[in-house]
């Protein structure tokens, strides 16, 4: 019995980690294939070895465009930034330390309680459940931060423009904007402005600001101020016609949003409900899961099951997903 406990935990292992490959795989050509499609249509251009650049595309107002590359492993796996984490260690409640405590106790307690577990699988299934937790909070605040920011960039860009028009520099535009918004756009702004003031390059600080929003539009304004500043234009123009257009785009991505949330409502059903009707049963026939408890198989089973139900989650994600 032994044995083949032991057999069945490596297989279970093996399964898993040959899952977690091919989703990897998956996941990072995913990636691959987005980046290079919005190089391309950021107007990059691949230059092979012992051959010049073509005419127009030399410059630092093209490398503004690009997305920089940063995350590696943890952006192909996660799908997070660093700077995701960061924001959310900067906007992380008074209390949550003590009440990650008292959830990963609870949770342990609950696994023994429902299911009768010895303690290290207790432990392991809570380290991994509480874990699993912590991610979705992180990759929630993500999306609800960068939401915040694009759904308040237009008035960013009026507020820009504004400033603009009376004679003030770029620089104080954005110290105004981080004064007279709230939120994490007024922090972000509010540090490129003092990156500004401490001596970095205008443009480099632009382009680090729309890489930390992970946002377009702001790389067009980096873009638009890095060649005001060398060929001269009218930058309040091009800065009104943005915001029109990050207006524009904010309304299509609801409009994408609203057709496609049935997709995503549903992966996220279908993956929480089989868990949602085994605590029920639980809680109503605790003796209904009794004479599986001793059997080798459970673990497996368990895990291979809770295997799938993420997998679908991530791929119904991915199908619905529009850039």
């Amino acid at each position: 019995m032994g044995l083949a406990v032991l057999f069945m935990i490596m297989a279970a292992a093996g399964v898993a980690l040959l899952s977690g490959a091919i989703v990897l795989y998956v996941v990072g050509a995913i990636t691959r294939q987005r980046d290079r499609i919005a190089a391309r249509y950021a107007g990059e251009v691949e230059v092979e070895a012992g051959t010049e650049a073509p005419a127009g595309v030399e410059g630092p107002q093209m490398g503004l465009l690009i997305p920089a590359e940063r995350g590696g492993l943890m952006r192909s796996l996660t799908g997070l930034l660093p700077d995701a984490v960061q924001a959310f260690r900067a906007d992380l409640p008074r209390l949550f330390w003590p009440g990650l405590g008292c959830a990963v106790l609870g949770v342990g307690f609950a696994l023994m309680r429902l299911l009768g577990l010895p303690l290290i699988w207790t432990g392991l299934l809570t380290l991994l459940i509480v874990g699993a937790g912590l991610f979705f909070w992180i990759r929630l605040h993500d999306r609800r931060r960068r939401t915040q920011i694009d759904m308040h960039l237009p008035e960013a860009l009026d507020i820009i423009s504004r400033c603009l028009k009376i004679g003030m520099p770029v620089s104080a535009a954005l110290r105004m904007v981080g004064h007279d918004l709230t939120g994490s756009i007024a922090r972000e702004f509010l540090a490129t402005a003092d990156q500004i003031n401490y001596g970095k390059e205008m443009p480099a600080a632009l382009h680090e600001l729309a890489t930390r929003c992970d946002s377009m539009s702001l790389r067009f304004f980096a873009a638009a101020v890095a060649i005001q500043a060398e060929t001269g234009g009218n930058l309040v123009e091009v800065v009104e016609r943005l915001s029109r257009l990050t207006r524009e785009r904010i309304q299509l991505r609801r409009k994408i949003d609203a057709m496609t949330s049935e997709a995503k409502w549903s992966g996220r059903f279908l993956s929480f409900f089989p868990i949602a009707a085994v605590v029920g049963i639980m809680l109503i026939n605790p003796d209904y899961f009794s004479n599986l408890q001793n059997s080798p198989y459970l673990m497996p089973m368990a895990i291979g099951g809770g295997l799938m139900l993420g997998l679908n989650i991530v791929f119904m994600n991915r199908l619905v997903q529009f850039e």
